[in-house]
């Protein structure tokens, strides 16, 4: 593949679409991908992964693996083999999505960096030698890629307002385009979706939230808010928890029992997003009380789903779900429970956020995500 001035060649380091660990920069990079594919025909382009994956490239469009080499693999790939195959290629431009690049930068740098979460965070002991040296390597590399990029893609408003602060960033250099949900989170039957769940974890109509090792989501607020609803409530409505790593569920399983409330709690592994749907259209309420978030991605996609849902009035959460939700202190217990009670128990107010939702969703869509980056692409590649 050979770009003209006119058809230039672009190099999207997709490492995440390759990677077996779902989550955020997954979701972003396979769903950018496979939108830009539908609508961009003018430039060329090189989607770089680590090992293969079932994906046909249209024409004008190349997969290459590019693999890890070595104990520091990942870093190895990203300094040194990803840039020298941009150049080999001629690419006029490499776009990062998943907020680290190169330190070097030829060709130029178009970087989606989604939040500055990785340096508000804790880093893990030095006696966790892998996961301390690469949360070094990540704040080390996204600060430089932030100072040297052509231009910053991110995620919401708030986040801009974090990175420009953070990185002493000019404004115009940084430009938000919203995330959106997978097509696979819609409205199913409910009925269908309420017997899926039922066979399958033995649960009805639950109170569903995602569970993290992250202490920035905020469980314990759930599970102590979950613990103040009435013995009839949750009864009817037991506390289901999707948890995203194995070693998560023994924390929310202590969790559970310090509140008094494990008889009501379901801790749910190996969730697929097929399965993820189905609970969500089966839920009665989605909870999410996380205290800081770059954008906020379950939000949305129970939101899609019609679930009813209350959520954080912090950081880019309110800039997602709008008045489509319940919005509350993520750190007030007794109003997130208040929150969760008025759904379970308002069946007006729960088709209310149904419709409010289903219809704020509708407003976030990856083909309206692709065209934007397609306008930064168009603005970075003009220098």
């Amino acid at each position: 593949m050979t770009g003209t001035p006119n058809n230039m060649q672009i190099l999207i380091d997709a490492i995440a679409m390759s990677h077996p660990q779902p989550g955020g920069y997954r979701t972003y990079t396979t769903n950018l991908v496979q939108h830009l594919q539908r609508i961009e025909q003018k430039h060329e382009y090189i989607v770089a992964v680590d090992r293969p994956i079932p994906w046909t490239p249209r024409p004008g469009w190349e997969l290459r693996v590019i693999g890890r080499r070595g104990s520091i693999g990942v870093i190895w790939r990203e300094q040194y083999a990803v840039p020298r195959a941009a150049v080999h290629a001629g690419a006029a431009l490499i776009h990062a999505p998943a907020a680290t690049a190169s330190l070097w930068a030829s060709p130029p740098l178009l970087l989606t960096l989604h939040d500055t979460i990785e340096f508000s965070e804790p880093l893990p002991s030095p006696k966790q030698t892998k996961r301390w040296a690469m949360r070094q390597y990540s704040r080390f590399a996204q600060r430089h890629a932030a100072h040297h990029a052509r231009h910053i893609i991110t995620v919401s408003r708030f986040s801009k307002e974090q990175i420009a602060r953070f990185f002493s960033v000019p404004n115009e250099r940084i430009t938000v385009i919203h995330n959106a949900s997978s097509p696979v989170f819609c409205p199913l039957r409910h009925e269908q979706a309420k017997e899926e769940v039922r066979k399958r974890w033995s649960v009805s109509e639950p109170v569903l939230g995602m569970a993290s090792a992250a202490k920035r989501k905020n469980l314990g607020a759930l599970l102590a808010a979950y613990a103040l609803l009435p013995d009839g409530v949750q009864r009817q409505h037991p506390l289901a928890l999707v948890c995203t790593h194995p070693e998560v569920k023994s924390q929310m399983s202590a969790l559970a029992e310090k509140n008094g409330v494990s008889d009501h709690v379901l801790l749910l592994e190996n969730v697929g997003d097929a399965d993820l749907a189905s609970l969500y259209n089966a839920a009665a309420v989605f909870v999410f009380p996380s205290l800081e978030e770059g954008f906020g991605l379950p939000p949305l996609e129970a939101m899609a789903c019609g679930t009813p849902v209350v959520a954080s009035n912090t950081s880019s959460i309110p800039e997602v779900v709008d008045d489509a939700g319940l919005l509350v202190p993520p750190t007030d217990v007794a109003q997130i429970a208040e929150a969760i009670n008025r759904v379970l128990t308002s069946p007006g107010l729960a088709d209310e956020l149904r419709t409010r939702g289903l219809a704020r969703s509708a407003a976030f869509s990856w083909l309206k995500v692709a065209q934007q980056t397609t306008a930064v692409y168009e603005r970075s590649l003009q220098g």
